[in-house]
């Protein structure tokens, strides 16, 4: 007797001892019941064996050329998601470097402008503006009364 079988004897003894059985009725009860389960296990697996044993083959290898072939299409959906999202990738790193140099560009094309702009260039103040005396007559900047 190997270790299951003794746990398995020691177990159904404790559950025949629950019900009312006495000790050594329990244990001979159980143990005729597991002699007689590998008594009855090999003989129906001798009977059963020779001609399901083609039939186990084949849906074993069956179920398992499914499960291959399962596998083999989720396998291809993601390499394809990932070869897409390296594609997408690549793209923007190169709009990105574009956008890069573009920056770049413009960064430096501002910076000389305002060189050339603040050398040449007189600003005018809005609030006194460019005005002349002799342009504006005091009679139109006052109020004299009745007119």
């Amino acid at each position: 007797m190997d270790i299951e079988e003794l746990k398995k004897l020691n177990s159904l003894t404790v559950e025949l001892k629950k019900h009312g059985m006495p000790a050594d009725e329990a244990f001979k009860q159980a143990e005729s019941l597991i002699r007689a389960k590998e008594d009855v296990g090999p003989v129906v697996m001798e009977h059963a064996a020779p001609s399901q044993d083609f039939m186990l083959e084949k849906k074993f290898s069956l179920m398992l050329d499914m499960n291959n072939k399962k596998f083999q299409e989720a396998i291809d959906v993601l390499s394809k998601m990932i070869s897409s999202v390296s594609q997408e990738l690549a793209s923007v790193r190169g709009e990105l470097a574009e956008a890069r140099q573009v920056l770049k560009q413009k960064k430096d094309l501002p910076v000389q402008k305002e060189k050339q702009e603040a050398l040449p260039k007189q600003e005018s103040h809005p609030r006194q503006g460019s005005f002349q005396p002799s342009d504006v007559s005091i009679e139109k900047m006052f109020y004299f009364g009745k007119k």
